[in-house]
């Protein structure tokens, strides 16, 4: 009875050893285990950056002789004839405007190459192309030009249902230097903002405003895009998004539509009340944006999603036509039975 005994607490000690023996080479390999599921989650995030890449350089395209499909060449005219549209929007459009430039011709070349190898070009687009020439020549030649003026008074028409506050939304780019917006009406705004939707609710949105003019002009200079109307920003918001509130190579576009949807929320916001805007766009190099950041005070943590320049708008501003595309070009209807 006692060598069974000894046996079995011989064999016990065995036991807890040998536990003891693999809990310890458990705690030995626990951190080279996390090392590579962290190693495998970077691969796979950066193969689906890889992805991206490649079907940008596939889908996309820079020069003009490049254009090879009707998708391309739609995109040029648009790009083309809107450069067109808010030149002579501008307080002061300088003349002759978009000829030294090249803007002229290459409008024009684009529109020959639509008409000699892509006839399936939208007709939508073709016309706000060759409306773009006609109001450039004349011009040019004349000093006057045909532009849509926008009703007069604080630049927000008189709404009486959704589809007029919606279609009453335009870009401004002649603001009323003595009349900007109130901070009350800053964080008004805002709020109205946050009502909209995010990803699980995350929240990623974050608004930074400038008011200084000397900020103001420092965040203009690299962002390129309000030439022309650059002395007439007094106020200036960034709409960024946290990076870190997203994870894994499935979410990588997901802050950018968060931030989109927030964007445009909070143009709307000013729009209800009573202030204009111009998005901005926020197309920087690497490098560019380490430049911005620094101007900008924005965090490494946060991404730069569009400015907007805010304000009141001068009375009877000018605003870019805009064309926009037939709703038959838009709208695919996949469930014929289904919604009438």
């Amino acid at each position: 009875m006692t060598i069974t005994v000894e046996n079995r607490a011989i064999q016990g000690g065995g036991v807890i050893k040998s536990v003891a023996r693999r809990l310890y080479a458990q705690q030995a390999m626990r951190p080279l285990m996390q090392r590579a599921r962290l190693a495998v989650h970077r691969f796979l995030v950066f193969r689906e950056f890889v992805g991206d890449a490649h079907e940008a350089a596939r889908d996309t395209t820079v020069r003009p002789d490049y254009l090879f499909n009707v998708e391309h060449v739609e995109r040029e005219l648009v790009l083309r004839y809107h450069q067109v549209e808010k030149g002579l929007v501008l307080p002061e459009p300088r003349r002759p405007f978009g000829i030294e430039s090249g803007l002229r011709q290459r409008l024009s070349d684009v529109l020959d190459l639509a008409a000699t190898h892509h006839p399936r070009t939208s007709s939508e687009v073709i016309a706000g192309a060759r409306t773009a020439v006609e109001a450039l020549d004349e011009f040019n030649e004349f000093g006057t030009y045909d532009v849509r003026a926008a009703n007069p008074g604080p630049g927000v028409k008189k709404l009486t249902d959704a589809e007029a506050f919606f279609a009453s939304r335009r870009s401004c780019r002649d603001f009323d230097t003595k009349r900007r917006i109130t901070v009350a009406d800053i964080e008004r705004a805002v709020g109205i903002a946050q009502t909209a939707p995010s990803a699980c609710n995350r929240q990623s949105a974050r608004v930074h405003l400038y008011s200084d003019s000397t900020q103001v002009a420092a965040i203009l200079g690299f962002q390129g895009g309000a030439t022309g109307f650059t002395d007439c920003i007094t106020d200036l918001i960034a709409v960024t998004v946290k990076r870190g509130q997203f994870r894994d190579g499935f979410e990588r576009n997901q802050r950018w539509v968060d931030g989109g949807i927030f964007a445009q929320t909070l143009t709307l916001g000013l729009h209800a009340i009573g202030y204009s805007s111009c998005f901005l766009n926020a197309m920087f190099t690497r490098r560019q944006m380490k430049a911005v950041r620094s101007v900008a005070g924005i965090p490494g943590t946060e991404d730069i999603v569009a400015f907007l320049a805010v304000g009141t708008a001068r009375d009877g501003y000018r605003v870019a036509g805009s064309p926009r595309l037939d709703l038959r070009t838009v709208l695919t209807m996949h469930s014929p039975d289904g919604a009438k």
